[in-house]
């Protein structure tokens, strides 16, 4: 189960492809329609609620708790932050250190998170002797 994010239309195509039922809850009315129609197309169970993006995160949450064989793909899954911090690393590897710089979009944080981690990680293992600057984005009225 995914809510609202960035990875809500790779993250449905990627289940569908391996035979995964995927279900989305998005706050009614307040999900990008190319975004939405990403999920639709992979054969997502879209789930409206009546309320925000903490809203469904909490019934995600929720929803995990009682039914066990629900598994969270989004930030608040540390498996998820564990696999994705290993982009840091590839950015090191291929620049040679890290950058002194790494902008990317925040929603829920969990991709600052993970490369923060990534990046930290390889300081404390002297992969790289400097840590970049992190500037989190995010749209206008994201996440309401």
């Amino acid at each position: 189960m995914c809510v609202d994010g960035q990875h809500l239309g790779v993250g449905s195509g990627v289940r569908a492809r391996a035979g995964i039922t995927c279900a989305v809850l998005v706050p009614q009315g307040k999900i990008a329609m190319g975004k939405l129609a990403q999920a639709v197309m992979h054969g997502a169970k879209i789930i409206q609620i009546d309320g925000n993006f903490d809203d469904c995160l909490e019934l995600a949450r929720k929803m995990a708790t009682d039914f066990p064989t629900i598994s969270l793909v989004n930030s608040v899954n540390p498996l998820r932050i564990q696999g994705q911090k290993t982009a840091a690393f590839e950015i090191v590897d291929v620049l040679g250190n890290a950058p002194d710089v790494h902008a990317l979009p925040v929603g829920n944080a969990g991709n600052i998170t993970a490369y923060w981690k990534g990046y930290t990680e390889y300081h404390a293992d002297g992969v790289i002797d400097k840590l970049p600057r992190m500037l989190g984005t995010q749209a206008a009225g994201r996440h309401r």
